[in-house]
This record gives structure tokens, C-alpha cells and sequence, in this order.
């Protein structure tokens, strides 16, 4: 064995290499005080061999311990530990190993080892001891105090003692690596259910077997605090009151989205309604799927539950409105306005009946007009075709008339005109509602509706309700002045027309953007960004988070668009231009699409005359030439062209991206630029888009005062050409 220097530094490394401390660390050899199995194994080693002491010896850096000895004597036996200057085990580790040496005084490496006046070691041998990655911790040994020949049958057994040692130090391991692989099964699984608890999505999972193994937080809040996860999946729509997005029907076992889940079923955007203890329902989009192993072993089955409680409220409410906008816009009289208003607010809202009622010109009684029922239900006991008066304060049409306000109530029988009462109690009706319809401070007529739920009076319906009662009062007036002055209806109708095609392009915005929409879409791709830095996160999870992640992302851009075209169009966004080189900017436009093109194997040929000097708003500029270039290489099949010029003249800038594409039907180039416009060949082929792109562009082009048309390319498919002037507009 090699002594000098460089032999001490190659074994000083070897002792200190940080895998063979790790490893020797996790056996919990160097800190636990016995070691039963190895101890017997040293004690037999001494019998067997009749030597003076056996140890199972171990090293590190500057010591030698022993995990195990027999026939230590004096302070050796107290502290089990040695300085590294007096270990033997050193070198079975350096050289990995046996060491059998007869007289340690006579051997060349050990003649000045400290040990052999210090602790008596004159005869040893040493085996080494590994672990099952190779890595050599120490040395299975014997010692004599006194000179000894060691036979091949001492070495024989003391090989197969060490064997058994570094079969207990293999044990020991796999024993800690179970502990920590369940460690970081725990560490694993309250991370996931500190995850879903922080969501707002309620989730709910069943196990092999059927059973409910997770609630998370939001779903515990909806159920109560009390949340009974001894549950099949069966046994939740019974117990919890699930119900089909009629909010009336309750699910059957087979029809819970989690159960077909369980049963192999990938369940998507299906609505369903719960009702909470406190008597708030709920209205969810479920989404749910199996869980099942690479090999086809089902673990189970998850659902998540999307609130859309408000989100589908402002819909149906928004709905009503635009029912009753539209009715409005097409009816010729004012009784058949007020009509047709009734049934559309009844109609939207799942009310079970809507009546509208006219004060008669003697002003001593009120008449039901006209009447609208849900056409699944059965309501001829309580409707009937019969003319029906009421006096003032008879019923609730008959109160709401005489007091000139609003009534809601649930104890509807109480209020209910004596003649009506049984027939509504036949009907099941439980909430009724009435709303006075005034012009000029005087009652004309009121708007009764009656359903079979108890509905509390709820603000938002009430806003709702009152806007359509204004419009009607409204629309009753304009046509007592119309009557009167048949010069200006044309005027009017305009008027109402403007006012409409507004309203709808406020709702339009509105329903896409103003609800809150890039918050929640904010908050799925973050979790969804979460889930996909988890390097654990399985592979299966890992593609449907990625689907969550795109689809949101489609949805941000959905809801940028319709910000921009709506804050261009308000003169809202500055266009804020500087001196710049736009074929820069054209460049640095295709590198970032470059790999979009790559995967559809199109080439892209460029010719720009740079530089391009021009004062325009880089931002703005560059996400026109982003939207043009990526819808060039959208409708471009594979293996197409895509082809960018660019030139400049003494006063403009001439830019030009064309693609041999699937290209546009000539007479839908006028409608090109138009918002949601989608060309035929784009549709017919099932390629995604919003139709929102291009006027976003044209948008931006018009603010920089250029210009951008649109042609059929020679050879097929489109060209767009854009000018824009030099200097600051």
C-alpha cells in the first residue's frame, strides 16, 4: 500500500467523501448507543477466532469509532472511539479491502501507529464492510494483543461474520429509507391538502373502494363543519342534497358526476346545484375524472366544483333584461308590452307564473290582463282563463296598487285575494311578488309573479325587476305620447334603437369582462403554474393541469382583447410614440413566432429594407405585428410560407406579411377587421380563434393615423399591408 503523501491525500479524500458520510450517516451507526445484532456478531467473531477483542470499526474525518466491540478493556471501553492516528480500519478503507497483518510492529504501514503501544494492537485483521451501493463504511475486525499467524480458516469465518454485518447495516438502511419515504408521503400529502384547502374550488375524491376520502376546505364550508366523510360516493347526493341544474330534480346515484367518474367516465362542465344547511343553494360546474394507475388499477375518483352561484345570477339577470329589451323593442301596444315582459322575466328566472294587471279607467278595480305560465307546469286551477278583478288592497296585485310599492312575500296565502287562495295552495305556490307600474305619480298597472320555491327577496333580482318596471312605465309612456304626437315616433324609435344597440354592447362587454374575469382566470394559472413547477406533480395531473393552464391562458387573451378594442375605442389608451427602427422591431417579432414555425415545419422568408426609422408606440406596434404574424402561421397548413417585407418611402412605412394559407373568400374581406368576423374557411375547418385578433389591429394601426388592408396573395392564401407614416402623427 501506497504511504507516501500523495497516498495520505488520495485516503483523506477517500474518508471525506461526502456520499460514503451520507451514507454512513444514515445508517445510525455514529450516534445510536447499541447495535444488539452487530454486537453478537462481534462476540461470536472473538469466540470463533479466539481473539482478544472483535469490532465492527467505522471512520470519518479526524476519528474511528466502533458501533460494536468485544474485549475492549480500560477508558477504550468507555468512550468506543479512537483518534483517526490510531486506526487500523482507515486503510481497509482506503485500499477497499482485507487487511491481515501478524505483527503490526514488523508491517511497513502500521509499524508507527500509535495504537500498538497505546492500545496493545500487535495482530489484526480487517474486512471491509459496504453498504449495498458500495460504499465502505469500516472494517469487520479481530485484534490480539500479542503476535499471531491468522489461519485461511480465521479469515474464512471472519468474512463471512462481516458478510452478516453489512447484511444488518443494509437492514438498517432500507429500514430508514422506508421512515423517510413515508415521511415524504406525509410531507406530500399535507402539502396537497394545504393546496386544495387554499383553493376556492371546492373538490371531493373517493377511494378504490367508493368511499369519501377528501373534503377540502371549501367544500367543508359548504356541507358545514360536521362534513360526514364516512360516505360512498352513492351516498353523497342523497345525504348532502345534490341536485340537476334545474335546482329542482336530485341527483341519483348513477348521475352524480364523482360516481360516473369512478365508473371510467371523464365528466366535463356539467352543472349541478347543492343545497346548503342555511338554505343558500349553490350552483357548481363539475368537472370529474378517474384516477387510475399507468398499469389500469382504478385508486378512485375526483370532482371538482367551480362556484358559478353568482356568475349564473348576473347571466340570468342579464338574460332577463335583454328578453325584456328585446320584447320591448318588437311589441305595438302598451298592454302586449307589459305582456310579453311578464313572461320574459318569468321565463328567465324559473318562475312558475307571471301575470300582468290594468288598472281600469274608472280607477275603482284592477284586471288581470293577460297571463303566462311555465309551460311543464299545470297552473289552470290558479291562472284560468276567467276575467279576474280585484279591489284595491285585494291580493297582492290589488295591495301593491293601492299602497304604490313593492310586495314580496313568502307567506303568499296570507296575501293571496280569499276566491285565489285554495287554488294557489293547490298549485303549491309559497313566494309571491307585485310591482306597481307608475306614470306621472299615478298606478297603472302592476306585474304579479308567483313560483312554487320560497324565494327571500333577493337585491340583485329587485334591481333587475325595478329596471324592468321602468321600462315598461317608460315604454307605456312613450306610447300615451305617441298617440299624441304621431310626428315624432320616428324620432323616438331611433332613440330607442340607439339606446339599444348600446345597452346590448354594454352587456356584451360586461358578461365577457368587467365580472371579475381575469381575477379567477389569474388565479387558475397560478395554481395551475404551482402544480406544474411540483416535480412530482404525475404525469396524468401534469398534462390535465397543462390543458387548465392553455385554456386560461386562451382566456386572458380573450379578455385582453376586448379590453383593448373597448379602451381604443374610448380613447382610453394613449398611443405613446417614439423614434424607433421598425425592422428591429420586426425581427425581434419573428424570433419570438420562429419556433411556432419550426413545429409546423413553414418557413419564413424575409426581405426588410432596415433600417426602418419611424415614430410610432413599440408596445402597441409590436402587438399588431404579433397578431398578423401569428395568424399568418395559423392558417397556414405545414410546410407553407409565410413572407415579411418591409420598405420605406420619403413619408412612410410599407410593411407586408402574406401566407399561402387557406386564404379568404373575396366577398368577406369587407368584414375582415369587424370584431367576432371569422372568416368561412377559418370555421369550416375547426381552427380556433375569437374573432377579435384583427380589430384589435386595426385598432392600433388607425391610432398611429396608417392604414392596413387586406388581399388574396398571389398563389393563394392572404396578404395584409400595412402603412404607416414616418414622422409623429
Amino acid at each position: 500500500m501506497n504511504t507516501d503523501s500523495a497516498g495520505d491525500t488520495a485516503l483523506l479524500d477517500k474518508l471525506a467523501d461526502p456520499a460514503r458520510l451520507a451514507a454512513l450517516r444514515a445508517t445510525g451507526l455514529s450516534s445510536t448507543g447499541s447495535a444488539p445484532t452487530l454486537d453478537r456478531l462481534t462476540s461470536l467473531a472473538a469466540r470463533l477466532i479466539q481473539a482478544s477483542s472483535s469490532q465492527v470499526s467505522l471512520v470519518e474525518p479526524g476519528r474511528q469509532f466502533f458501533a460494536s466491540a468485544f474485549g475492549l478493556t480500560g477508558e477504550l471501553a468507555i468512550t468506543r472511539e479512537t483518534p483517526l492516528s490510531h486506526s487500523y480500519c482507515q486503510y481497509v478503507v482506503g485500499a477497499d479491502e482485507p487487511l491481515i497483518v501478524a505483527d503490526a510492529r514488523k508491517n511497513e504501514l502500521l509499524r508507527t501507529n500509535p495504537a500498538i503501544v497505546d492500545n496493545d494492537a500487535i495482530a489484526y485483521a480487517g474486512i471491509p464492510l459496504h453498504t449495498p451501493d458500495g460504499h465502505v463504511l469500516g472494517s469487520f475486525c479481530v485484534m490480539d494483543s500479542e503476535p499471531r499467524e491468522w489461519t485461511d480458516t480465521d479469515v474464512a469465518i471472519l468474512k463471512d461474520l462481516a458478510n452478516a454485518a453489512e447484511a444488518e447495516i443494509a437492514l438498517r438502511l432500507a429500514h430508514d429509507e422506508l421512515l423517510a419515504e413515508r415521511t415524504r408521503l406525509d410531507d406530500e400529502r399535507t402539502f396537497l391538502q394545504a393546496l386544495l384547502d387554499s383553493l376556492d374550488t371546492g373538490v371531493v375524491a373517493c377511494d378504490a373502494a367508493g368511499r369519501l376520502t377528501l373534503f377540502n376546505n371549501s367544500m367543508r364550508h359548504l356541507h358545514g363543519d360536521d362534513a360526514d366523510h364516512e360516505l360512498t360516493a352513492e351516498e353523497w347526493a342523497d345525504t348532502y342534497k345534490l341536485y340537476n341544474e334545474d335546482g329542482r330534480t336530485q341527483l341519483t346515484d348513477k348521475q352524480l358526476p364523482l360516481v360516473r367518474a369512478f365508473n371510467g367516465e371523464w365528466v366535463r362542465g356539467e352543472q349541478l346545484v347543492i343545497c346548503r344547511p342555511d338554505g343558500k343553494d349553490k350552483r357548481f360546474v363539475a368537472n370529474a375524472r378517474p384516477i387510475d394507475t399507468e398499469d389500469g388499477r382504478c385508486l378512485g375518483a375526483v370532482v371538482a366544483l367551480h362556484d358559478i352561484t353568482t356568475a349564473h345570477r348576473e347571466d340570468i339577470l342579464r338574460r332577463a333584461r335583454h328578453a325584456v329589451t328585446q320584447v320591448l323593442s318588437e311589441t305595438a301596444s302598451a298592454r302586449e308590452a307589459a305582456t310579453e315582459a311578464v313572461s320574459a322575466i318569468a321565463r328567465e328566472l324559473g318562475w312558475l307564473c307571471g301575470e300582468y294587471w290594468q288598472v281600469e279607467e274608472d280607477g275603482l278595480s284592477i284586471v288581470r290582463a293577460s297571463s303566462w305560465t311555465q309551460p311543464s307546469s299545470e297552473l289552470s286551477v290558479f291562472t284560468g282563463s276567467e276575467t279576474v278583478r280585484l279591489q284595491p288592497g285585494e291580493g297582492i296585485p290589488g295591495l301593491a296598487w293601492l299602497k304604490s310599492t313593492d310586495i314580496w312575500t313568502t307567506d303568499v296565502l296570507a296575501q293571496m285575494a280569499p276566491f285565489r287562495r285554495e287554488a294557489a295552495h293547490q298549485a303549491g305556490i309559497r313566494t309571491g311578488i307585485g310591482l306597481p307600474i307608475q306614470v306621472e305619480d299615478q298606478v297603472i298597472g302592476v306585474l304579479a309573479f308567483f313560483t312554487d320555491a320560497e324565494v327571500s327577496c333577493d337585491p340583485d333580482i329587485m334591481t333587475m325587476l325595478n329596471d324592468v318596471r321602468a321600462h315598461v312605465g317608460r315604454y307605456i309612456e312613450r306610447q300615451r305620447l305617441a298617440e299624441q304626437r304621431e310626428n315624432l315616433l320616428v324620432q323616438e324609435q331611433e332613440q330607442v334603437q340607439r339606446l339599444r344597440e348600446l345597452d346590448r354592447m354594454k352587456d356584451d362587454l360586461v358578461a365577457v369582462v368587467s365580472h371579475e374575469l381575469r381575477n379567477p382566470i389569474g388565479v387558475i394559472r397560478g395554481y395551475a403554474e404551482i402544480l406544474l413547477d411540483d416535480p412530482v406533480l404525475p404525469h396524468d395531473l401534469r398534462h390535465d393541469v397543462a390543458v387548465i393552464d392553455r385554456s386560461s391562458k386562451h382566456l386572458l387573451h380573450l379578455a385582453d382583447d376586448l379590453l383593448d378594442l373597448a379602451r381604443l375605442d374610448a380613447g382610453h389608451i394613449a398611443i405613446e410614440p417614439e423614434p424607433l427602427d421598425a425592422a428591429a422591431l420586426i425581427e425581434d417579432s419573428l424570433q419570438t413566432h420562429t419556433p411556432s414555425a419550426k413545429s409546423k415545419q413553414i418557413t419564413i422568408v424575409t426581405d426588410l429594407a432596415g433600417p426602418l426609422p419611424i415614430h410610432a408606440d413599440p408596445f402597441r406596434l409590436r402587438q399588431a405585428l404579433d397578431n398578423l404574424l401569428s395568424n399568418a402561421l395559423k392558417y397556414t397548413p405545414e410546410g407553407g410560407t409565410v413572407t415579411v417585407t418591409a420598405r420605406h418611402s420619403q413619408q412612410d412605412v410599407h410593411i407586408a406579411i402574406a401566407d399561402n394559407g387557406i386564404g379568404i373568400p373575396r366577398e368577406q374581406y369587407s368584414q375582415l377587421f369587424s370584431r367576432f368576423f371569422r372568416a368561412s374557411t377559418a370555421v369550416d375547418q375547426g381552427i380556433k380563434g375569437t374573432g377579435l385578433g384583427l380589430a384589435v389591429t386595426k385598432a392600433i394601426i388607425d391610432a398611429h393615423h396608417g392604414t392596413i388592408t387586406a388581399a388574396p396573395a398571389e398563389g393563394g392564401g392572404t396578404v395584409f399591408a400595412i402603412v404607416l407614416p414616418r414622422a409623429a402623427g
